[in-house]
Parts: structure tokens; sequence; C-alpha cells
């Protein structure tokens, strides 16, 4: 039974045992609540019926091109880059993103509730090998500042390419680096044009010889604590494969990205001028589409999107117009 169809059950119950006696005017406004709890119910049953088919993976999976190896926790599955895409792209309703590369969810049927959580694995080495020096010296605070600016400064593209702009509220968990393991993770709290309620992005880095490996996860701002768990516990059991770990960088081979450590949390763009141009793509939850966020193409580092879409209504999750966004690369 899906949860919108019990949340109409139990309206409907707690309505038929007032005690007090109907008034026109309560049962106009009973009447309103139980047709919107319908009309969600029919959204989520409508969302549920076009699920693709896909294959869901348990236990130790294999991510990427001999990238990576995660020893999924327990209760969660992993789809692969073409399922991956088929259900961010096409079920979730966002623009292509090549560098997906898998999913994490709780199931196969959590991809369809609007409750659940879900964390979209990417990689990205077209900017090169991150390299960590900056980490100890970064004033989270200041950072904050700039990215808050960033935020404010692209939502006139956003304006322009017909998405919600967007407000960075804060840290709903600081930046954390391990650099022993290489691994960083932080989440901040967003709101959305059209939104009342906050929404999480929480973010998960593994730096790679080349690259980035990227866990963005998908889930309201109700849900810290959960996907909090979650992502750590996914980040601990994360192994890179022989060949592309940090330590495997080749100097004067590889190549190395423009920015560190804070570039690579306020959105991987820091411009040679010192400041941060724009944030990229945020990962939001499913009450409206992911939403997708420009990010300075000018400088070379092109866009970055998000999005999902429930079925007739903005699934707040990611990417895609009218809705919220995915995750930031950053």
């Amino acid at each position: 039974m899906h949860f919108a169809r019990l949340s109409t059950l139990l309206l409907v119950c707690c309505l038929g045992f007032t005690t007090e006696e109907p008034t026109a005017d309560n049962q106009a406004v009973e009447g309103v609540a139980v047709e919107e709890v319908a009309e969600a119910d029919l959204a989520a049953e409508a969302l549920a019926l076009r699920m693709p088919k896909v294959t869901a993976k348990t236990g130790t999976v294999k991510v990427g091109q001999d990238l990576a190896t995660i020893n999924l926790p327990a209760d969660t599955i992993y789809l692969e880059r073409s399922d991956a895409r088929t259900i961010v792209e096409q079920f979730w309703g966002n623009p292509p993103d090549s560098n997906i590369i898998g999913l994490i969810a709780p199931s196969v049927e959590a991809l369809a509730d609007s409750d659940s959580w879900a964390i979209i694995l990417s990689y990205d080495a077209s900017d090169g090998h991150v390299k960590d020096d900056d980490a100890k010296g970064i004033d989270y605070a200041d950072l904050l500042t700039q990215m808050k600016a960033g935020t404010s400064a692209a939502n006139i593209e956003r304006k322009k390419e017909g998405y919600p702009t967007a407000e960075l509220l804060g840290w709903a968990e600081p930046p954390h680096y391990d650099s022993a393991a290489k691994k960083l993770y932080w989440a901040k709290s967003l709101r959305f044009q059209g939104t009342s309620q906050p929404q999480l992005n929480y973010c998960v880095r593994v730096l790679t010889r080349a690259g980035v490996l990227e866990m963005n996860a998908i889930a309201a701002q109700a849900q810290l604590a959960t996907i909090s768990v979650v992502a750590r516990d996914v980040l601990a059991k994360t192994e890179l494969d022989t060949g592309n770990r940090y330590e495997d960088f080749r100097p004067g081979v590889d190549k190395v990205a423009a920015y560190g450590i804070g570039g690579l949390i306020a959105g991987g763009i820091l411009a040679k001028s010192g400041f941060f141009a724009v944030i990229g793509k945020f990962l939001l939850v499913m009450l409206k589409p992911l939403i997708f966020i420009v990010v300075a193409a000018a400088i070379g580092f092109g866009k970055f999107f998000a999005g999902r879409k429930q079925a007739g209504q903005s699934r707040q999750a990611g990417l895609s117009k009218g809705g919220v966004d995915p995750g930031q690369r950053g």
C-alpha cells in the first residue's frame, strides 16, 4: 500500500470520528483535504506504473571501468550505469548526463517513493587530479559566504533557463576531509523557489588518481540523520581499484585540476582569478523535479544539471524544469 493511500485512509478515519457538529465550512475544508491527498495518491500510483525494468545488485559491486569496489550496506541495492541513467534521465525526467556511473537506493520500489532517498554516483576526470594542499587552511565560514554569493549570482541564469531560483541556507553538516583516506563529505541546506521546506544536498567525494568519484544524495532535509549514516557507511566501504588510487598519481603525466579541496566543495569551478564563479548542480528530493543549474560555461567548466519528475507534478529531487535540482558537483 502506498504511503499516500494510507494517509488518505487515516485522514478519512480522523474526519469520520470528529465529535463536533460538522459545518459547511468544515465540510468544505475536509473535502479539499481529502481531494488533495487522493490526487497525490493517484500521482504516486501513476509514477509507480511508469517504473522501468532495471537489474538491481547487492553485496559487493564494481563501480565504473575498474574504478572502485563498494561493499554495499545491508538493505541497499545498486544500479549500474545504464539502469542508473534510465532512472535519472527517463524515469525522473532529467537531461542526459554521461558522467553518471551508478545509483544506490534502499530498493527498486523506493525509486518511486517520494519519502525515500537515493545516491547518484558520477565520475569526473575532466578537470584532473585534485590536490589537497589547501585542506587544512580552509575557512569554511568564508567559503560558505562565497558559495551563497555564487548561488545568488547563478539565479540570473536559472531564471533565463526557466528553472526556479535557489537559496543556499547554510551547512547542514560542515565539510569533513579524511586526509589519509582522501575522502570528503559535507551537506548543504537549500531552499528552492516555490517550496517552503529546506532540501538536503549531501555530497561525498573520493579523490582518485585522475579525478573525483562523486556521490550525491537525494533526500529531504528531515532525512539528514538517515542519509548521513548511509552515506558515511557507503564511503567507508568504497575502495578504489589499483591504478586509480590517489597515490597512483603520476606527476608530469596526469592532468592536475586548477582547484583544491575548497574549489571541490564550492563546485569544482574555482576560477583562476581566485573566486568561485558559480555553484554547479545540487541533488534534491522527490516532491518536485531535480533542477539543473548552469555553471560558468565561459570559464570552460560546462554545465551541471540535476532533476527528477513525479507523475504530473514536480518531485523535489534534482533536475528538471519546474522542479528542484540534483547534486551539485561540489
